[in-house]
């Protein structure tokens, strides 16, 4: 998608239907084998025939290059580069047409002054790329600001770094497609002039624990499909975003988790403005409160079945789960309680009260 070889015959078909419709095709012609689900019935990984495989290094081989310790020179029709670490050898792709360059060794922490030096230097100079792949880079100093003038840059893989904040001008990067901040555990907020990246589709930022709120506006990124975690600010702070942000996000998809809802002031009518029956394509939902929380703002049963209610989600929801964080025992019984009528509309999905470690049907 990155590249732009999917191509809708609709105007109003998503890249990502075109091209589950490719794999499909494909997989029914039986071009690969041992296709990996998640729970939800997504395709992770699969693998290709020895013969297919071969066949599609020879159509694109000038094209696409793995780089290695003892690589001195490199054609300048290769637009697509993997490797397996960040060193000095990768000077070699300085000012070339490079479109991709992607890390094979996934969740390895790369670290150390040749890795600063070498992001530093080689980034600024591979003008041209859609795809970047900087996961589980630790950089002295944080992220490169020569990032934002990447700007065809399609997809930028952040995962694992180890930053707390990102660059303000990554906004600049209105092109991009799929932003992946997948266990970024020191992030503490997104953009807050995230609503200028008019085309992002894929906000990755499950396992960001440290995320304190949802900038505003957020919602005026309609193209979203992917947003694992929804964030309830503290506070009515300038800049920090309600569920309200959640209303015209109707293309989600897979799974959201909603987290803070403790913090919700107006009940059923702040949660109804997330609008979740209109998000046909969730797969599954999670929705979290945290008691440890606690003064004027602290709900109690009755203030937690409001909400509830109003966050009723589209009956062809997959998966409900309800987490109840470091709940007293006097009071489990009372949410359980309260918690029961509202779940009683929930009539496919699959419902229950998580109380720290623990599950309770």
């Amino acid at each position: 998608m990155a590249q732009g070889y999917i191509q809708p015959s609709d105007e109003n078909e998503y890249l990502e239907n075109v091209g589950d419709q490719y794999f499909e095709e494909l997989l029914s012609q039986s071009l690969f084998q041992d296709i990996e689900k998640d729970d939800n019935n997504n395709i992770l990984s699969c693998k290709m025939y020895d013969l297919i495989h071969n066949l599609a290094e020879l159509v694109v081989k000038s094209e696409i290059f793995i780089l290695t310790d003892d690589v001195q020179n490199m054609s300048e029709r290769v637009h697509h580069v993997s490797f397996d670490e960040w060193s000095p050898k990768m000077k070699v792709l300085k000012a070339k047409p490079i479109r991709t360059l992607f890390m094979l060794s996934k969740g390895r922490f790369h670290c150390g002054d040749d890795v600063h030096s070498t992001v530093n230097t080689l980034i600024p100079n591979c003008k041209c790329l859609r795809v970047l792949d900087l996961s589980y880079l630790i950089i002295l100093g944080g992220l490169p600001k020569s990032l934002v003038k990447l700007v065809h840059l399609r997809y930028l893989d952040l995962s694992g770094g180890g930053f707390e904040v990102l660059p303000s001008g990554i906004t600049s990067l209105q092109n991009l497609q799929t932003l992946k901040l997948s266990k970024c555990h020191s992030l503490k907020e997104l953009p807050r002039n995230i609503r200028k990246m008019i085309n992002l589709r894929h906000l990755e930022i499950d396992g960001c624990q440290s995320l304190a709120y949802m900038p505003c506006r957020l919602g005026e990124l309609t193209m979203l499909q992917t947003l694992p975690l929804f964030v309830i600010g503290k506070g009515d702070r300038e800049g920090i975003s309600r569920l309200n942000e959640l209303q015209c996000l109707n293309n989600l998809r897979g799974g959201l988790e909603i987290r803070n809802l403790q913090r919700v002031k107006g009940g059923a009518l702040e949660s109804k403005e997330a609008n979740l029956k209109e998000k046909h394509y969730l797969q599954s939902l999670a929705l979290e409160w945290r008691w440890w929380e606690r003064g004027e703002d602290y709900q109690n049963g009755e203030d937690g079945e409001l909400v509830m209610e109003g966050l009723q989600p589209c009956p062809n929801l997959g998966a409900l789960h309800r987490w109840l964080h470091r709940c007293e025992v006097s009071e489990l019984d009372e949410f359980r309680a309260a918690f029961s009528p509202a779940s009683a509309s929930y009539t496919s999905a699959c419902v229950g009260i998580r109380v720290g470690k623990l599950f309770i049907s």
